[in-house]
């Protein structure tokens, strides 16, 4: 970046911005999904068309996420972020006027090209722009944006689909991300006047230019010696399970326990907040007790296995149970994510390639959560979700083998001090 802000108070003031800013992101990503239980029990599509939809947002972003990874390091992460907010709310202006397949399709994709930029961008302005003292506290914080937005999106949707109808749910998200869009612009104004220029490779701070270094290797060398390609994969397998807990949880609870698309909702919502609970976990764990990130991986979903295949019981043990192993789970989950999100790329900081690898790991995520999308609909209908459970069992599985096999390859490379 051009700039660094050394002004801790208009740092801290950025950095909450900069959070709510993600949580209201993630709000509008589940926002849809927090209707589907009362878009199916209205009829206006079946699981299947409900879900093809869902996907239709992972489709574009993955593949805005492949183009955009190569140059998103050289782009401001502050014209992204615009860019997002912008184009999130005429998306969502759209389908709250229409209930056409088309159009929520169309819309969904829009959605994911505008918002590719988002997480390389936010973690550019915490690792690289912000004062050095809140760049460890805001990577802890940052990734929580994601469980924020979920829990503000179930929430929202276990009132209005009580009072309301499911299209309301679009209507409260253009109107948040309308005020925190505003709020953003003039925040960003201010911080840029505080904050200091950087000349070529250097940043003065109180008139002290302090070298950056910057190693410059081959993105696809990068990626095999780091043991990147079997992250990519855990990355997509995780998607693929955790996308599946998000996004049919609730309707499988309304389904198998024959309760309301609003408690459902809710309980979903009471569920998601436990996984704030996942930055004490990282900080236990990491680097205190366990230094290899790929390693940390592996044992994490030796942990979510017993109680992944303790959910192949729902609708036949009591429902009280059934919400303590996925509160568990999506503590463990969210977890993942601060490895997935800010651990593992800011090793490749070095190398001025953080927003790329976060790029490539979210095309991995993406791919899986299109792919979630249409299959769990599909299974569902087809087979019911037993067939679902044991398909997130063997997902977790495949996790867990890719996790170890990348964790003597991640510990070579994170230990080099040059390629």
């Amino acid at each position: 970046m051009n700039k660094s802000l050394e002004n801790q108070k208009m740092s801290v003031i950025l950095v909450l911005v900069c959070f709510t800013v993600y949580t209201l992101i993630s709000f509008s990503r589940s926002a849809y999904t927090a209707a589907i239980a009362g878009i199916i029990d209205d009829g206006i599509f079946s699981r299947t068309a409900a879900g093809t939809i869902n996907s239709s947002f992972y489709i574009t972003y993955s593949l805005a996420q492949i183009l955009g990874s190569f140059f998103v390091d050289k782009v401001s992460p502050f014209k992204l972020i615009a860019l997002a907010l912008v184009g999130t709310i005429l998306a969502n202006i759209a389908m709250t006027f229409s209930a056409s397949f088309v159009v929520i399709f169309f819309a969904r994709s829009c959605v994911g090209i505008v918002q590719f930029g988002v997480w390389p961008a936010l973690l550019k302005i915490i690792t690289e722009y912000i004062s050095t003292e809140y760049r460890a506290k805001s990577q802890l914080l940052m990734p929580l944006g994601i469980s924020s937005g979920t829990i503000l999106s179930f929430l929202i949707a276990s009132i209005v689909l009580k009072y309301g109808n499911w299209q309301d749910l679009f209507v409260v998200t253009y109107v948040l991300l309308s005020l925190i869009t505003i709020i953003f612009f003039i925040t960003v104004f201010f911080a840029n006047k505080k904050a200091v220029e950087t000349i070529k490779d250097k940043v003065i701070i109180n008139s002290v230019p302090q070298p950056q270094k910057r190693l410059r290797v081959n993105t696809l060398t990068l990626i095999l010696s780091s043991g990147a390609i079997f992250i990519f994969i855990t990355s997509f397998t995780n998607s693929l399970f955790t996308s599946g807990i998000a996004s049919w949880m609730s309707t499988m609870l309304m389904e198998s326990y024959k309760i309301t698309p609003s408690l459902s909702s809710g309980l979903v919502t009471l569920t998601t907040c436990s996984a704030f609970l996942s930055v004490f976990v990282v900080a236990f764990l990491y680097p205190r007790y366990i230094k290899n990130a790929a390693m940390a991986l592996g044992l994490l979903y030796l942990m979510i296995l017993p109680l992944v295949v303790s959910m192949s019981f729902i609708g036949k043990i009591p429902l009280v149970y059934v919400i303590i192993a996925v509160m568990l789970t999506n503590i463990l989950t969210d977890t993942l994510k601060q490895f997935f999100t800010v651990i593992i790329p800011t090793g490749y900081k070095k190398y001025n390639k953080a927003g790329m690898l976060a790029g490539q790991i979210n095309v991995a995520a993406c791919l899986g959560s299109m792919i979630a999308g249409t299959i769990y609909g599909y299974i569902a209908d087809r087979f019911g979700w037993n067939a679902t459970v044991t398909l997130w069992c063997v997902l977790i599985l495949i996790a867990l083998t890719s996790s170890f096999i990348a964790a003597p390859i991640w510990k070579k490379f994170i230990n080099k001090d040059t390629m």
